[in-house]
C-alpha cells in the first residue's frame, strides 16, 4: 500500500495466514489455503496515520477549492 499500513492491518493478515486449527489466538478461517502478503512504504502508528489523513484532507480541499 502506498502511504503505509497499520499495525491492525498487519495483525489481521498474520491471523489470516495462520492455520486456524493450530493457532492458539483464533486464526481466521481460510479454507482455500490462500496466504496474504502485506507491504507498504511504512507502518503507521496513530500519530503518523492522523498526519497523513490530515494532509490528504488539506490537499483534497486545495484541489476542489474549499477550505476548512
Amino acid at each position: 500500500m502506498i502511504g503505509g499500513t497499520t499495525y491492525e492491518e498487519a495483525r489481521t493478515v498474520a491471523l489470516f495466514n495462520q492455520d486456524p486449527v493450530t493457532a492458539s489466538n483464533g486464526g481466521i478461517a481460510n479454507p482455500a489455503g490462500v496466504r496474504l502478503l502485506l507491504g507498504g512504504t511504512c507502518i503507521h502508528n496513530s500519530s503518523t496515520y492522523l498526519l497523513v489523513f490530515h494532509l490528504m484532507v488539506v490537499l483534497t480541499d486545495a484541489q476542489i477549492g474549499t477550505s476548512r
